[in-house]
């Protein structure tokens, strides 16, 4: 195995570790690749700040290929379709986000990937229940750092939510967050190894029972991170939220497109 092979293994085996992110960037220097080393060490620079604090903001704003890597695209592992990568692929200068149209693509196309990259936010489309099982019967789930669910979650959710190995999930995000039952699908959350574990919910596109929807947030285990889009919140639904310990923790909380009233 190469120097270079060894280092990338490495990186993949310890996925939450940045020092064989930064040898590899001292590799890259030293074999006359400095942009790519510039890039890993930007990247991973970025992901230890805050959204808000200047360096993050400084690449969002004035360097934005620190934060697509669109240089670097074409050194990605290939992919095959119903699995891609996402529109911003990397995260500490390695691919991180991958789109899987299907879970019933998931031993085929998107299991390899975690052998050529260290792969953890996943964008979720459609699946039976028994390919959800398969999906979270993975060994690589493990892996999973944030989930996106752009369809009806209550499958993917009871097939995942009760797994010792989600806990390493960090947040998790609703792209159709409509619907009656979606209070429950968040209550029945909280109480599973990956809602304790989960420190962020991201909210999408939903009208249909808002304010039971914060209630049951509010009444949760104590998150850091919320978002919410596009889901008809009031003054009176964020009093909710925060009347319970639901937000007591919260450090970061993201509004967009929401009328909040007077």
């Amino acid at each position: 195995m190469s120097d270079r092979d060894a280092l990338l293994a490495a990186i993949r085996a310890h996925p939450d570790d940045d020092t064989p992110r930064l040898i590899f960037a001292d590799f890259l220097d030293d074999a006359g690749e400095s942009a790519r080393a510039a890039f890993v060490r930007a990247q991973v620079e970025v992901a230890r700040s805050e959204p808000w604090e200047p360096v993050a903001v400084r690449c969002r704003w004035h360097d934005a290929d620190a934060v697509s890597g669109r240089a670097f695209a074409a050194e990605l592992a290939p992919l095959r379709h119903p699995v891609a990568w996402a529109q911003y692929p990397f995260r500490r200068g390695f691919g991180y986000a991958i789109h899987v149209t299907r879970a019933a693509a998931w031993p085929e196309f998107a299991e390899p990937v975690f052998d050529l990259e260290p792969v953890g936010a996943l964008s979720f489309w459609s699946g039976t229940l028994d390919e959800w099982k398969r999906v979270a019967a993975s060994p690589h789930v493990k892996r999973f750092r944030e989930l996106t669910f752009h369809n009806n979650p209550i499958e993917p959710l009871f097939a995942l939510r009760d797994n010792p190995d989600a806990s390493g999930v960090t947040d998790i995000r609703f792209e159709r967050a409509t619907g009656a039952g979606m209070p429950e699908v968040i209550e029945d959350l909280s109480r599973s190894v990956l809602g304790r574990a989960a420190r962020g919910l991201h909210f999408r596109a939903g009208y249909g029972s808002t304010g039971a929807l914060m209630g049951a947030l509010s009444a949760g285990a104590p998150l850091e991170r919320l978002s919410f889009r596009i889901m008809g919140l009031t003054a009176d639904h964020l009093e909710a939220l925060f009347d319970g310990p639901g937000a007591a923790a919260l450090r970061a909380l993201h509004l967009r497109d929401e009328p909040l009233g007077a």
